[in-house]
């Protein structure tokens, strides 16, 4: 059996153009009636680092144009015509359940059934069959779970074979094809980025050499020397950004192909350490980590195509589809301007060029954006959605993507440990198998949450002579709310001279915590006239309440409160006399101590002085 070379042509979509051809004698003239039968992967790639896979194709024999059937009729002037399906149908190839897809055309006019079978190690057993009805022009879909390999397929009708041979199928794209199907979004720039967060270098394979060794044996275009400790000497290493060469390991880095910090704003600030780990030090693709003359590299920085290229202008392309398959690959986004820089690259004939597609790796792509029915117009509209945004929380679903936040519920303690771990990025972390509280089982929603709240020192909860306790449902209040979020960013050392707030005295248990919030501007509590503000620290946290101080958290508060201007005018004095009095005129004896305003309101007292006895409205 001939087989297609993988290399050539040029593909319309993930469905290649399948030519099917017949053995011969009399089974081919039986199966002169087939016009077409198109055999499709409908499934992911598997490629690994070094694949060389580039496109489906269908290995088949050969047979005459002409042929005479059995039946006496003279068979279709092309036995078998090409034909293509499934434009543009680029998600199938990543479908749970692929399989392959037979269209018939013409099976005859007494053809009544077909049924495919598959065999799928080659030892002439079939693994799957199926045999379902099938009129003229309609498609059978077989989903037998088809990856990249060799494949004995089979396809008959009640009256006989027509097809019986091995396909070899890959799956492949354009860039073109690939470009549209990834998110276009603003980088996420209000999340800290820290390298510490992505760990790496990694001995995956605990073989003594790390990722970084790793890539270097590999890419050397020489035989290297791997001394103890997994030295690396006599090496050559070809900078594909420049085209340089080097010998030394000192004079090439080692390029995260999308750098880390780009990969962050992109999405990857949501992951887990174990998922950042993995991008960090991915060796499954051949593309993501590249030997580099180590000043390049520099220069490149966390720079995206649409600010930095490499200086050799003929790895444009080559190094354009690098970093389009390694933002499919992690799920991550892409702002306009590197959309527009990738889209002009594949404007030309690199776009059209087939690409083996990767493996998706194990994260999560962001969440479709999400709106709230129930805050509308309220004062911290801007920081619900931003907390939405940010994957701390979805509300609650009420039917088709409608959602709720409900704002004016008071947030639980529970609810606190979940807001709080992913707002840290859902740190890689595994609970106890033996829960630290005696009020949160195994099985709580938040159970991992929770305990990990506890081991970051945020809250241990309550001792008590029975054990531990979280007490999960109960509300938090907003003195907890000021320790919590004070020992989640590190418990910063802060000296306040006098308290703010008119409600929180030197002795609170909080004092500290809720003062460092003041001065964030997190929190400034109550104006609540004349210079004077409260804090209200017993009073319940609101979802809404929250929102708007982990907002203000990480996106920088409100001007800050640090001292005391509080400053109210005293009250009148009692009794009051109703009337205007002189400065020093008499008052009657039933007035003695009384109060009252001159004309221009100084505020005078009826009363004797040490060297007159007579009652005066004098000074007060």
């Amino acid at each position: 059996m001939d087989s297609a070379d993988p290399g050539r042509g040029s593909a319309e979509s993930v469905y290649q153009n399948a030519t099917v051809r017949l053995r011969g004698s009399r089974r081919a003239a039986q199966s002169a009636l087939l016009r077409s039968v198109l055999v499709a992967c409908r499934g992911p790639h598997t490629g690994t680092r070094g694949s060389t896979l580039k496109r489906i194709a269908l290995a088949t024999s050969a047979v005459a144009a002409m042929i005479v059937g059995l039946l006496g009729v003279a068979a279709p002037a092309t036995a078998v015509e090409e034909q293509q399906i499934g434009a543009g149908a680029y998600e199938d190839c990543s479908l749970e359940q692929p399989g392959f897809v037979v269209t018939s055309t013409n099976w005859g006019p007494e053809t009544t059934r077909i049924s495919i079978d598959i065999d799928r190690d080659l030892d002439g057993i079939p693994d799957f069959g199926d045999g379902p009805p099938v009129d003229p022009g309609q498609t059978l879909t077989l989903p037998y779970g088809v990856e990249d390999g060799q494949y004995g397929v089979r396809i008959s009708t009640d009256r006989g074979v027509l097809f019986d041979e091995v396909i070899t199928v890959w799956c492949a794209l354009r860039p073109i094809d690939i470009l549209p199907q990834l998110t276009v979004a603003a980088e996420n720039t209000t999340r800290e980025y820290n390298r510490d967060m992505f760990p790496h270098w990694i001995d995956a394979d605990n073989d003594g050499c790390d990722t970084r060794d790793e890539v270097l044996i590999e890419e050397s275009t020489t035989t290297v020397t791997v001394g103890s400790g997994c030295a690396i000497s006599n090496g050559t290493w070809l900078s594909a950004y420049d085209n340089q060469t080097w010998t030394a390991t000192s004079d090439v880095d080692i390029d995260h192909m999308v750098p880390l910090a780009e990969a962050w704003r992109s999405g990857a600030w949501r992951w887990n350490e174990e998922q950042r780990t993995a991008f960090a030090n991915d060796l499954d693709v051949e593309y993501a980590l590249l030997a580099v003359t180590d000043n390049v590299n520099q220069s490149k920085g966390d720079r995206d195509p649409a600010s930095w290229m490499p200086p050799a202008t003929d790895y444009a392309c080559e190094y354009a589809t690098s970093w389009l398959l390694v933002k499919y690959r992690w799920s991550l986004t892409i702002d306009t301007d590197e959309h527009n820089a990738l889209d002009s690259v594949f404007s030309g004939d690199c776009g059209t060029r087939e690409v083996t597609i990767p493996n998706r790796a194990a994260v999560s792509p962001p969440p479709a954006p999400i709106s709230f029915t129930d805050v509308s117009g309220h004062t911290f509209q801007t920081q619900i959605a931003w907390l939405a945004d940010q994957g701390v929380t979805r509300g609650w679903s009420v039917g088709p993507n409608t959602y709720e936040f409900r704002p004016q519920q008071r947030i639980l303690r529970a609810e606190m440990a979940a807001f709080l771990y992913r707002l840290a990025g859902e740190p890689a972390y595994t609970p106890p198998a033996t829960s630290r509280f005696i009020d949160v089982s195994t099985s709580h929603t938040f159970y991992k949450e929770i305990n990990w709240l506890a081991e970051s020192g945020i809250s241990i909860g309550w001792s008590t002579p029975r054990g531990a306790e979280f007490r999960p449902q109960q509300p938090t209040s907003r003195e907890v709310m000021a320790a919590f979020l004070h020992r989640y960013v590190g418990s910063p050392a802060y000296n306040a001279a006098e308290s703010p707030f008119r409600d929180v005295s030197s002795s609170a248990i909080f004092y500290k915590e809720i003062l460092w919030l003041a001065s964030e501007g997190i929190s400034t509590g109550w104006d609540v006239g004349y210079g004077c503000r409260e804090y209200r620290p017993s009073q319940n946290v609101l979802r809404a309440e929250m929102a708007a101080f982990l907002y203000r958290m990480e996106n920088g508060g409100t001007p800050p409160i640090t001292t005391n201007e509080c400053s109210p005018p005293q009250p009148d004095p009692s009794p009051m006399y109703s009337g205007t009095v002189s400065a020093g005129a008499f008052c009657a004896r039933a007035n003695s101590g009384w109060y009252g305003y001159t004309s221009n309101g100084t505020l005078m007292q009826c009363t004797t002085s040490a060297t007159d006895t007579r009652l005066r409205w004098r000074a007060a």
